[in-house]
This record gives structure tokens, sequence and C-alpha cells, in this order.
């Protein structure tokens, strides 16, 4: 038991020796690690750099010497930084470290490109055309190739949709192939490819909603009486309704199926309301809020729009009584389709039309013996100066043309 003094404290003989080496021990190993922890730092940081004479100390700040850098502007403190030139190693082995073996890159600049526009759709020249309404007759095509050939023509119609709605080309249109309009094999392209080799402009004729075959199908498509029975005209032939968004799709489409075959221009015949046989007892639901005016308006603007598109010119075709007095409730009106940029083909002779139409009549023929002939168009000589498109009335074309 330890001995204590009268106060109640023991004596106080000093710490054990070998206790104190180990503290000393302890002491200098934390020494040494916190060396090599702040060593490793600062080499890691870059402020311990080794070189050839050595490891040297650098903080940040000073200069490669160890001096103060002082603050001065980039320009003074630090080059500018030059972008080498690209160089292409002309194969001489030189690595392109030559200049003489080397080629510098100029920047090409960029062209700006030019926008395409499609030209707007026109007759170029005065136009002088022949009809065909069976493009399936050789004797025709040839006929009027051999007029293009000798110069008299530059322009040729070819019917491609007839007035019962069949086609001389096979529509991708469900509706043309449902309603039996389709042909087993269509000539159209064809026929076209051989006119616009001899350099002629080709307008594909298509009567529009006059068509059997469409409305007689799809009888949603079809103008009607009030009691919704099928309407037909003094023909017994079927008409598209107007108003039937689906029947305007329908003419739309095809009309750009011909646009697409090569035709030059489309011309619409039969873009009216029926007007022959009793058109009184036609009823349109429709009518109540919108005119027949106003439809076939929107309409000829819309065709006008899309063929344009494609570089291709509207014309529309009417009797040329039609100018001035078109009949009740055709909804036609050549003024107004004008307007939209559809041109007017009139029927008729010469006399009394407006200098800016295109007249449509009938050729006049002499035949000799051997089959050749001379031939006449039937009109007065105020014709001259207008665009003409004569039709022979047996499909047949004279050599020559006087």
């Amino acid at each position: 038991m330890r001995k204590t003094n009268r106060f109640g404290y023991a004596g106080y003989h000093g710490e054990n020796r070998r206790h104190s080496r180990m503290r000393t021990l302890a002491i200098v190993l934390v020494v040494l690690v916190l060396v090599v922890v702040v060593a490793a730092a600062m080499v890691a940081s870059g402020s311990i750099v080794f070189t050839d004479e050595g490891p040297v100390l650098r903080f940040p700040g000073s200069s490669e010497d160890g001096g103060e850098r002082t603050p001065s502007s980039p320009s003074a403190s630090v080059s500018p930084q030059v972008t080498p030139h690209l160089v292409i190693d002309d194969g001489s082995g030189n690595g392109g470290e030559s200049p003489s073996s080397s080629t510098e890159l100029t920047p090409t600049p960029t062209p700006t490109p030019t926008p395409t526009t499609t030209p707007a759709p026109g007759r170029s020249e005065r136009m002088r055309a022949v009809y065909i309404p069976d493009i399936n007759s050789e004797e025709a095509v040839e006929g009027a190739l051999g007029l293009a050939r000798a110069g008299y023509i530059n322009a040729v119609v070819l019917e491609l949709k007839h007035d019962d709605g069949s086609l001389e080309f096979i529509s991708a249109q469900s509706l043309a192939a449902d309603s039996g309009a389709n042909p087993e094999t269509g000539a159209a392209r064809s026929v076209i490819e051989r006119f616009q080799e001899e350099g002629v402009y080709v307008i594909a004729q298509m009567y529009a909603f006059e068509d059997s075959l469409a409305s007689n199908y799809a009888r949603d498509l079809s103008v009607s009486t009030r009691n919704g029975v099928r309407w037909l005209d003094w023909q017994y032939h079927g008409w598209l309704d107007p108003y039937a968004a689906g029947a305007q799709d329908y003419i739309s489409a095809l009309a750009k199926e011909a646009a697409a075959l090569g035709a030059d221009e489309v011309m619409l015949d039969c873009f009216c309301f029926p007007t022959q046989g009793k058109p009184q007892l036609l009823y349109f639901e429709e009518e109540a809020t919108t005119s027949r005016d106003d439809q076939l308006d929107a309409f000829a603007e819309r065709l006008c729009g899309e063929l344009a598109e494609m570089g291709v010119l509207l014309s529309l075709r009417v009797n040329a009584s039609w100018l001035e007095t078109p009949p009740q409730g055709s909804g036609f009106s050549a003024e107004r389709f004008a307007a939209y940029g559809a041109e007017i083909v009139l029927e008729g002779s010469a006399d009394a039309l407006p200098e800016d139409c295109t007249i449509s009549c009938e050729l006049g023929y002499t035949y000799s013996d051997s089959g050749a002939g001379t031939a006449a168009a039937a009109l007065d000589e105020t014709a001259a100066d207008r665009d003409l498109i004569v039709t022979s009335p047996d499909g047949r074309y004279p050599v020559r043309w006087e």
C-alpha cells in the first residue's frame, strides 16, 4: 500500500522511462506520415516538379526561376497561340515539313443555294392543236405526229377520261379500280412520250363531274333527287355531286395523276352542275348554306393551285354560249375561274368571241382518192391570232394542213 503524507497525497517519483520512449517514437511516426502526405499532395498539384537537377519546389503565382510573377497584359506575358497551317503530304517522304512539298488548304466559301421554284404554268407560244378522242387509234396518233413533224401543229389534246368515267391510264385511286374505270393496260404514258419527243405541248382532256361509272358505284357521291334516287341526264349519264368532298378529291387526284404522266395542261370538260335533262329534279342539301357558284369557285381555285405546284396549267372547256350567259344552276363562270388562273376553252366559231379565249372547233376536210388531203379550220380570219384546237369528225388527220 502506497504511503501518503499528512495531507493525503502520495509522493511523485517520476514517469517510467520505458513509457517515455514509446511516446516519443509515436510522435516521430505521426510527423513522418504527415510529411509524406503533404509531399504527395504537392507532387500531385505540381508544386514539386522533378527536373534534371532534382526536385524543384514551385508555389502558385511564382515564375519558373522562383521569382514573383509580375502581373501584366496577356499580350506581354503570354505568347499568342498560333494555329499551324494544315499541310498535306505530297508523298515525297518529307512528312509535310518542307513548304516546297506541301499544299496549304484555302477554305472554299460555301455557295449560296439558289432557290428552286416551279415555273409558272402556261403556253409559251400561240397554240395550234388537234384533238384526239381515242388515243388507242394509231391512225389518229400517227397522223397528228405527222402534222407536228411538218410544223403545222405544236400541241395535242388527248382524251384521258371519257364522259362515262373510263380512263386511258391505270389510276391508283381505289374508286377507279372498284368502279371499273381503269383499263387493262393504259396507253396514256407511251402516247404522251411520243408527242413529247417531237416537242409537242400535251393537254390531257378529262370529263370532270360527268361520270357514270364512279357515280353508279359510289351512290353517296352521285347527284340525286330529293327522294335519294340517282339522277341521270338526257343521255342517261350519271354525274358526281360537286358538293361531295369525295367527288372533288377523286377528280383532283385523277387530274394530278394525268399531270404526273407528263401532261403540260389538264383540260376539264363538264366542270359544272348538270343542266341537261331534268335538272329541276336535282336536290342538294348543302345548297341551303353554300351556293353552287361558291362551291365551284372554291374547287376551281383549289385545282389551279394544286396543278400550278406541279407546273401544270388548268383549262376549262365549255360551249361558247356559256361565256356570257351560262345555263341557270350550272355554277359556271368563265370570269371567276379565269381569275384563279384557269384557261377558258370555248367550243364554237370565232365570231364575236373575245381574243383571250382558246377556240375549239371541228375541222373540215377534202380528201383525194389517194387518201391524202388538205384541211381548213372552220374559223374565219379572226382566229389567226388565237389559240386553236381542232377536232377531226372521223378521228383522222390529213398529211397536209392548209
